[in-house]
């Protein structure tokens, strides 16, 4: 996963420039200094640093102007493959050089039905003898909430 690029996109978002990164720290601003120069008025002379771990791929705001993923105004955030970051108005697309495929969610084979016991409309068995509806063991579904990067939130059913 370390090193990528980031590509500059047109207003219709096709690609302009793509910019390569290794391991390390670059710098987008309107500066000459900057790594990746954005000459626009609305770009900090240093607007953004994006610093490229070998695990991770991380964005910083550092400065007044807003800087953007996927349209979440940020000051810091890990990027995924295919982010779009929005600075001063011009959007650059974020792509690892061998993303990392999520694994294939594995399927839990279905639990056979207790003998004797039959199920109410709503799926659930009846309580038992010495249960009561508050036991782990009715719980028919929970949720979950994994945190994929510091941007965003996603929810699992179980």
């Amino acid at each position: 996963m370390s090193g990528g690029r980031l590509v500059v996109l047109d207003r219709r978002g096709r690609d302009v420039k793509a910019y390569p990164l290794a391991e390390g720290l670059a710098t987008i601003g309107s500066d000459p200094g900057c790594d990746i120069r954005l000459l626009l008025p609305t770009v900090s002379p240093h607007h953004a640093t994006v610093v490229v771990h070998a695990n991770q791929t991380v964005v910083s705001s550092i400065t007044v102007g807003e800087t953007f993923v996927n349209g979440i105004g940020v000051s810091v955030c890990a990027l995924r493959h295919g982010d779009q970051l929005a600075v001063g108005g011009r959007t650059l697309r974020w792509e690892y050089d061998q993303p990392v495929r999520p694994p294939a969610m594995m399927s839990l084979p279905a639990l056979p039905a207790v003998a004797g016991r039959k199920r109410t409309r709503s799926g659930r068995r009846p309580l038992g003898e010495h249960q009561r509806a508050s036991m782990p063991g009715m719980l028919t579904s929970a949720s979950i909430s994994l945190l994929t990067s510091p941007c965003t939130r996603r929810w699992l059913s179980l």
